[in-house]
């Protein structure tokens, strides 16, 4: 494989339990190459033709691969202790690097022909769905239980929750109403899975068994801890699916977004939705902006990227304490207004990720440049890959950096971005 064609995926950051899958457990402060078992080093798996999404909990990472014979494996990395990245997965000992992932019960559904569809990650749980043509979606929960977070009752709780391990969630209860009685209930196809450190969102509809046509109007469902009401007017938490008070039946959702103790949700009219938290003042919303093209949280902070005439505009509200409103300064708790990131004039974003108190742009520039990243924000353990521990008040050039002489070694074209929990990931070819 030639330098043009080789895929690496470069990563920064907090790394005590080995969840960058760098073979070491020291923290990277500027980007470097993942590995992945069985495979060669400093790259991505041959026969990789993209990384479809990447997700991160407290200590551990699992992502999605898609090859170019159309498969799709699931890969893990970091602290599995309690069966966050399943029963096989075990001690990674002095050699922390991607392995892929294969949990019993998933692996019953492979015959059946079951592909891996979405992951997400909360503290120490993991969410994987899994679907097939013609059968109702499966979500599979590992990890810790705390505030009900595998959504499978009370199973898992105590001091037996480090031996959880992979469970089915249910939803046959929030669509008892939807199919006569006597009848087979409809598939239920989980169109979007969403994941803060303490509570998870899932969007969700019915459909028919053999062409896949939309049967009923979707809902919002969720579980785990909502002390700030992020999953409406529940208990402080919830350890079973239950519907979340959204309406996306009118409104039909465009995109969600979860910080620690918020809920926002996009709907298609440009509306936003809020649950939860504004002690930081992330839920400041103005219900007249129009052309919002998507959301992002952090822990305590909101964020909405709209287009203000020909231009991408980065808005932000809430906590700054670290510098990650991107406007200069890191002095507020809590902010008391809502202002544009400060981005370069020529950077227009094409994508931006949300870590727990850091955000990475993705761009190319308006004279047609080859894209680049931009971070800001917290970065005590180097997360933003620029070699230091100091937070960053502005938006800053990530990659390509050619004054870092390491980063010679590798592919400079971005493909996509992701951030985690003071964790950066990046994918070049």
């Amino acid at each position: 494989m030639t330098v043009e064609q080789r895929r690496v995926l470069l990563t920064a950051g907090s790394n005590a339990k080995g969840q960058l899958g760098i073979g070491s457990c020291e923290d990277a402060h500027i980007f470097t190459p993942c590995n992945f078992a069985n495979c060669e080093p400093d790259q991505l798996p041959a026969s990789t033709s993209r990384v479809v999404h990447i997700a991160c909990g407290a200590n551990h990472t699992i992502l999605l691969l898609e090859h170019f014979d159309g498969a799709i494996t699931l890969w893990g990395t970091g602290d599995g202790k309690k069966g966050q990245l399943g029963p096989e997965y075990g001690d990674p000992g002095s050699q922390p690097i991607f392995r892929k992932l294969v949990m019993p019960l998933s692996a019953s559904y492979s015959h059946l022909g079951y592909t891996y569809k979405l992951i997400a990650a909360a503290w120490d749980t993991t969410y994987v769905v899994l679907s097939c043509p013609g059968k109702s979606d499966v979500l599979i929960s590992m990890g810790a239980n705390d505030s009900g977070a595998l959504g499978v009752g009370e199973e898992g709780t105590g001091s037996a929750s480090h031996l959880s391990v992979p469970r089915a969630v249910n939803f046959d209860d929030l669509f008892a109403d939807s199919s006569k009685e006597g009848t087979q209930p409809r598939p239920i196809c989980i169109q979007s899975l969403h994941a803060g450190p303490r509570h998870v969102i899932v969007q969700l509809q019915t459909v028919t068994s053999d062409a896949g046509v939309n049967e009923s109007p979707p809902i919002l469902a969720g579980w785990g801890a909502s002390r700030q009401g992020q999953l409406g007017n529940v208990a402080r938490t919830t350890n079973r699916p239950t519907r979340i008070p959204i309406n996306i039946q009118e409104d039909r959702m465009v995109s969600c977004a979860l910080g620690n103790q918020h809920t926002l949700v996009l709907h298609e009219s440009g509306r936003i939705s809020a649950l939860g938290s504004n002690k930081q003042g992330q839920l400041r919303l103005h219900r007249a902006w129009e052309s919002v093209q998507e959301l992002g949280c952090t822990w305590n902070g909101t964020y909405v990227l709209l287009i203000d005439g020909d231009k991408h505009v980065l808005l932000a509200m809430g906590n700054n304490t670290q510098g990650q409103l991107g406007r200069g300064n890191a002095t507020e708790s809590a902010s008391a207004t809502i202002e544009a990131v400060k981005l370069p004039a020529e950077h227009t974003i094409s994508a931006f990720s949300c870590g727990s108190e850091h955000l990475l742009t993705m761009s190319g520039s308006s004279e047609g440049d080859s894209a680049s990243v931009l971070g800001w924000g917290w970065n005590e353990h180097g997360n933003l890959g620029l070699g230091t521990l100091d937070n960053v008040a502005l938006p800053t050039r990530l990659w390509p950096r050619e004054d870092v002489e390491e980063y010679s070694e590798y592919p400079q074209k971005i493909v996509s971005i992701w951030a985690g929990c003071a964790t950066s990931w990046l994918v070049v070819e």
